[in-house]
C-alpha cells in the first residue's frame, strides 16, 4: 500500500486491497459451484440433497466465518500500534476459538434432520443431503483456520497471500472431485 498508517488510503491502495480480497472470498461460492457440477453427474437427487444441504452448511459456516473475520479489527490494531508480538497473541486466542466452534458447527449439524423433515424432501433427496453434510462438517475448522489465517494476513494489509491460499484449496477441492 502506498498510503502511510496515518494516511487515509487513496482509491488506488483501496483497489489493490479489495480486489485480491473479492477474489479470495470469491472462491468460497466456487466450491459449491464445483461440487452441483461433480454431484450433478451422479444424478437430480443427488443434485438437489447438495443444494439443500449446501445452504444448511453455509448458513451455519457464516456465523463462525464472522468470529474469525472479526479477528482483523484485533490484529489490525495490534499492526498499526508496531505491537507486533500481539499479533501472535491474537491469532493464538482465535486459534482457541476454532477449537471450541468445531465441536458447536458439528453439533448444530445434528439440526439437520429437523430441517430435512421442516423441508419435506422426498426420502432419497434426504438420504444423500445428509450425506452431504456429514461429509461437510468435518472441513469446518480447516475452513475457519483458513479464514483466520487470512485476516492475519489481512490486518498487514497483505490480500494476496490470502486469495492464493483460497484458489489453492478451491483447486485442491476440483481435484478430489474430479482426480
Amino acid at each position: 500500500m502506498s498510503s502511510t498508517a496515518t494516511e487515509a488510503p487513496g482509491a488506488g491502495d483501496i483497489i489493490r486491497f479489495t480486489v485480491p480480497l473479492m477474489m479470495g472470498l470469491f472462491t468460497y461460492g466456487l466450491h459449491a459451484v464445483v461440487d452441483a457440477m461433480f454431484v450433478g453427474r451422479l444424478g437430480t437427487a443427488q443434485l438437489a440433497g447438495v443444494g439443500f444441504a449446501g445452504s444448511f452448511y453455509v448458513t451455519i459456516m457464516v456465523l463462525f466465518l464472522g468470529i474469525m473475520r472479526n479477528s482483523v479489527a484485533f490484529a489490525s490494531r495490534a499492526f498499526g500500534a508496531g505491537k507486533r508480538s500481539e499479533l501472535g497473541v491474537v491469532v493464538a486466542n482465535y486459534q482457541w476459538l476454532v477449537l471450541a466452534a468445531a465441536p458447536a458447527v458439528y453439533a448444530m449439524s445434528h439440526s439437520f434432520p429437523w430441517f430435512v423433515a421442516w423441508g419435506d424432501l422426498n426420502a432419497e433427496v434426504a438420504r444423500h443431503a445428509s450425506v452431504y453434510v456429514a461429509i461437510r462438517v468435518w472441513e469446518a475448522p480447516f475452513i475457519l483456520l483458513i479464514f483466520l489465517y487470512a485476516a492475519y494476513h489481512q490486518s498487514k494489509t497483505n490480500a494476496r497471500l490470502p486469495m492464493l491460499v483460497h484458489w489453492g484449496v478451491l483447486l485442491i477441492n476440483i481435484v478430489l472431485d474430479y482426480g
